[in-house]
């Protein structure tokens, strides 16, 4: 690639288009990938005093595949880092009850704390934040490779046709599901039968014929799947599917396929089998390992398991606070010319596990059943029992976690 002929554009905030030239000789840590993760990771670690580089390859605001819910554990990650207000600040609607459908039964449960807020919303205002803490955002710039370099990785970066190339001592790649970042250096292995994710917006006035409260969740289980519907603060409403895909599978079978459990479950949104749907690849993956030589894997990247609860974002914010420690001490190794020590990488795989590790494991669990309609309905039969429900709730929204 070649150096830009003038400085690319370094955007202040996400509303601005024009700013002041920003600088190409290097940064402490670039962090590919403004979503949860990255914009939280890039917020702390300026914080702390470091020069950070944070981009992203959509233009701001931007709409992302997301069930756009917030559980109790992100909304207690983002309380520690003095960003509880935040989810409020931006409107975001705080959820009564999660409804459970099958096609043979349906069980409403009273939520103790849930919040839903749109991920173009969430993710400007978390960027706004990392800005406001000194990090500087470029979106619309595509990261092509980051080579090993010597004290750290060179970035080949693109935007607006214009290529130039970067320095950083650090990576951390964020880049989602899709993110292609590293995938030579880190491979990953996709658990087999794994669904696949898919999300729309709808206006949410069109809920309310479907019979779904203001205050309400609603997921619908059936055998090629489960779709979640969520209100948003904007006044649309957010759809979220994870799909078992069919063989053969004809164009548009995913708005087909959402439409028909949702038929199946009691909800008639015939509008969905025609949306314009967004897909992600197969939601249950795990990449081989969390770190290479000076980068490290945070958000979907870090792996994934289907999140029926609603608990991705949180383990988004959870890799964000897990990395910090493992950074600081790469910076260091890379300020006096030391090698890489894969220790960091083993280190930050620990952490990331005591924080997420049985949350995901349970996850993983609920999807085997959900998979099964039969064992589905059986469970909501066992939950008309007080006790039962109770438990499930807490087991599923109500724990408290240790940021």
């Amino acid at each position: 690639m070649t150096e830009p002929t003038s400085p690319p554009t370094e955007r202040s905030n996400p509303d601005a288009r024009d700013g002041t030239g920003c600088e190409v000789a290097g940064c402490d840590v670039a962090v590919v990938g403004a979503g949860p993760a990255g914009a939280l990771a890039a917020r702390e670690l300026a914080r702390s005093g470091l020069s950070v580089m944070l981009f992203d390859a959509a233009r701001f605001p931007r709409d992302k595949v997301c069930g756009c819910c917030l559980h109790p554990d992100a909304l207690s990650r983002l309380n520690h880092v003095g960003l509880g207000e935040l989810p409020d600040r931006l409107g975001g609607r705080r959820v009564a009850q999660v409804e459970v459908r099958t096609p043979g039964a349906r069980r409403t449960f009273a939520l103790p704390s849930l919040v839903t807020v749109s991920r173009s919303a969430l993710d400007a205002a978390l960027t706004e934040e990392a800005v406001a803490a000194g990090a500087r955002f470029l979106d619309g710039t595509r990261v092509r490779a980051a080579a090993v370099h010597p004290g750290g990785r060179r970035l080949q970066l693109e935007r607006d046709g214009m290529c130039w190339s970067q320095h950083a001592r650090v990576v951390l790649v964020g880049d989602g599901l899709a993110g292609g970042l590293l995938a030579d250096e880190i491979p990953v292995r996709t658990v087999r039968h794994s669904r696949l994710g898919a999300g729309t917006l709808i206006d949410a006035s069109r809920l309310a014929g479907a019979g779904l409260g203001e205050a309400q969740l609603v997921m619908a289980c059936g055998a090629g799947g489960y779709v979640g519907i969520a209100r948003l603060e904007d006044g649309r409403a957010s759809v979220a599917a994870a799909l078992a895909r069919p063989e053969p599978h004809p164009a548009g079978w995913v708005g087909v396929r959402a439409a028909s459990i949702l038929v199946a479950a009691g909800l008639d949104l015939p509008e969905l089998a025609g949306a314009r749907w967004t897909g992600t690849p197969a939601l249950t993956r795990r990449p081989t390992r969390l770190a290479a030589p000076w980068a490290f894997l945070i958000g979907d990247r870090s792996g994934y398991v289907e999140p029926f609860t609603g608990e991705g974002m949180g383990w988004a914010l959870a890799s964000a606070l897990e990395v910090l420690p493992a950074v600081q001490e790469a910076l260091l190794l890379a300020r006096c010319g030391a090698a890489w020590n894969p220790r960091l990488g083993r280190n930050y795989v620990r952490g990331l596990r005591r924080r997420v590790g049985a949350r995901r494991f349970a996850c993983g669990l609920m999807g085997a059943v959900l998979r099964r309609p039969r064992w589905t309905a059986a469970l909501l039969g066992l939950a008309a029992r007080p006790r039962v429900a109770r438990a499930l709730v807490r087991h599923g929204y109500g724990r408290r976690v240790t940021p």
